[in-house]
């Protein structure tokens, strides 16, 4: 049996997408857990509505405990947070509650996915013939563009990571059943049990908004866990399209750049980490003059407060990251 683990904050039509797409799966062996992330809107009734017609389906406030209920192939259970989590909090509770009926194996999946019928059943079947790989990721194609590939894992390179076909035709992919990574997207990260630590979590909680998914790939690395991209098991990703504030778009930018310092600060030598920020500054700078055309003195003083909050912090709490991107920095 699959858990399947999707996050829904106030998306409850590509929730529902996702649901109706599950639903043609070929591998029927699976429950799924839709975390409602304290949705603001309707969401959970409209989900309730749609599970009701369609799935064998419970409704369950947050709680710690097994609830009294049975487990069935094809189950939906809209798990209600209650709050706002983010995005690896929401994942590891979801998580945490799937463990309460011993899966074999887990699946994060973005609610904003389609996937095909067969996605799972491939996962499934070179998991079981190639035991030695405890993570897996299907090939991301983009949505809107279903013969372009968004994401097909990639590799961590001293604190930097390289994309497996990313923008590319379908046509690039190696007539080959899988690719080795050591970086796998959160969007869609199959998984077996054992690599789950003790409180039965599976993301880092550090970071409320991004940069689990490098953590994991560094923590996976060195704990010498292989990972792969099964290149036949295939999804579609509605990847979100740029902000439109040039604000938010300055924060959630530092806010990436810091998750990013922070995390690598955790796995590098100090003496490694000193020349790891010299040239990843450098590439931050090329940015911000490239794609937002700052200032020079702009530019200086983002990179002082990047350098400074990167050495203060030990990660990125909710109220950081509300606070950073609702604002101009600076202040």
């Amino acid at each position: 049996m699959v858990a399947i683990i999707l996050v829904n904050w106030n998306g409850y039509k590509d929730t529902i997408e996702c649901l109706d797409s599950l639903q043609q799966c070929i591998q029927k062996d699976f429950f799924v857990v839709v975390c409602d992330n304290g949705s603001t809107n309707d969401s959970i009734s409209r989900i309730s509505q749609y599970c009701a017609d369609k799935w064998p389906f419970d409704s369950i406030d947050f709680t710690d405990k097994k609830p009294d209920i049975s487990i069935n192939r094809g189950h939906v259970i809209l798990y209600k947070l209650g709050q706002n989590n983010g995005f690896s909090r929401g994942n590891n509770l979801g998580i945490k509650f799937a463990s309460m009926f011993n899966p074999d194996y887990y699946l994060l999946l973005n609610n904003d996915t389609i996937v095909e019928p067969d996605f799972l059943s491939l996962l499934v079947d070179f998991q079981k013939k190639n035991s030695q790989y405890k993570v897996l990721t299907p090939l991301i194609h983009y949505y809107y563009d279903k013969h372009l590939i968004w994401n097909g894992g990639g590799n961590i390179y001293w604190g930097f990571r390289i994309y497996h076909f990313a923008d590319k035709n379908e046509s690039v992919i190696p007539h080959k059943e899988s690719l080795p990574c050591t970086y796998i997207t959160g969007c869609a990260l199959f998984f077996a049990p054992e690599v789950l630590d003790e409180e039965n979590r599976l993301l880092t909680e550090k970071f409320f908004f991004g940069e689990e998914d490098f953590e994991f790939g560094l923590r996976m690395m060195r704990a010498k866990v292989k990972m792969a991209c099964v290149l036949n098991s295939i999804i579609y990703h509605k990847v979100g399209g740029s902000r439109n504030n040039d604000k938010a778009k300055i924060g959630h930018t530092f806010i990436h750049y810091l998750n990013r310092l922070i995390d690598v600060k955790s796995y590098l030598p100090s003496w490694q980490y000193v020349l790891y920020r010299f040239v990843f500054s450098l590439n931050v700078v090329r940015i911000l003059i490239l794609r937002y055309k700052m200032p020079c003195v702009d530019i200086v003083a983002f990179i002082k407060k990047l350098n400074s909050e990167a050495k203060r912090l030990d990660g990125v709490s909710r109220d950081y990251f509300l606070k950073t991107v609702s604002k101009e920095l600076g202040g």
